[in-house]
């Protein structure tokens, strides 16, 4: 039975490292967790989604051994709209997060965070669940959803 990738994304709330609440300084590395404006993948969340379906490719290592899980990559999105910082946080092995990894890394510029008008270096999480799914299930095909039906990510 032909097996297909299917990844699940949901969006946590962008999470910040630190506790800086602060009006933004010349302060480069500092994270923020409240913002005015989140920062914004280009195209809005369904665009994410069809990005990372597209561009995340299941091991063949984690297709032999039939592994699902969760990846749960954080990222944080740089002031010029960068993503950097890429980090790993849960993997379940056979490859699944370094494809997670390889694929945040060649994302295209963002909408940056910005708090009081300035653009601002803020964190993002993002669980991604991958599965290989026998084709006839009604996932298959690379279904992508994200919580509740929502179409944006909720904030904390």
């Amino acid at each position: 039975m032909k097996k297909r990738l299917i990844l699940l994304i949901l969006m946590l709330p962008m999470l910040a490292l630190g506790q800086n609440t602060k009006e933004p300084t010349q302060d480069t590395a500092s994270i923020y967790m409240q913002l005015d404006e989140d920062p914004e993948y280009p195209g809005g969340l369904d665009a994410l989604m069809d990005y990372l379906y597209r561009n995340i490719h299941m091991p063949s290592k984690a297709l032999r051994g039939e592994v699902d899980g969760r990846v749960l990559v954080s990222f944080v999105v740089e002031k010029d709209g960068r993503v950097g910082d890429v980090t790993i946080l849960e993997d379940p092995g056979y490859g699944c997060g370094k494809a997670v990894a390889k694929a945040i890394k060649k994302m295209p510029r963002w909408k940056p965070g910005k708090l009081g008008g300035k653009a601002v270096r803020t964190m993002f999480r993002l669980p991604v669940m991958m599965s290989t799914a026998p084709a006839d299930t009604p996932m298959a095909g690379g279904s992508i959803s994200h919580p509740a039906g929502t179409s944006a990510p909720s904030n904390i």
